[in-house]
């Protein structure tokens, strides 16, 4: 598969100096001016049970359909917010060390857990099945 976009002006139709070049590498062809899509792609799933920060915070499991048990570092009890994949702010509690969170009320997707501390902001992701 190739992509081409073909200009009006047909002096220019043959010219590659005059073609739309892909970042990707190795998809574009100087000679003909072409980009090059029949490229194979490998792509890493995310098949976890439980999904966690650099701050050894933890939640799971990861897809979930009624709740998700968070872990902290420790037992201080944290703000969290929940936003759906829009950025929209469905969910906010204070959650305790391996609290478990009701989440029937929330439509399948993806969604990001906030955790606001007084020094840092830091984000973990789960699906909602």
């Amino acid at each position: 598969m190739y992509f081409w976009i073909p200009d009006n002006e047909t002096s220019l139709e043959n010219n590659s100096n005059y073609s739309i070049q892909f970042a990707n590498i190795n998809t574009w062809e100087p000679a003909t001016g072409y980009n090059n899509l029949l490229q194979t792609i490998s792509l890493k799933t995310l098949d976890l049970d439980s999904y966690s920060d650099s701050k050894k915070r933890l939640i799971y499991p990861n897809p979930a359909s009624d709740f998700i048990t968070i872990e902290l570092e420790n037992d201080n009890e944290e703000k969290i917010k929940i936003y759906n994949i829009y950025g929209q702010l469905v969910k906010e509690v204070s959650i305790s060390n391996n609290q478990k969170l009701n989440i029937t009320e929330l439509t399948n997707g993806i969604y990001t857990v906030s955790f606001q501390s007084n020094k840092s902001s830091t984000s973990i992701k789960f699906i909602k099945k």
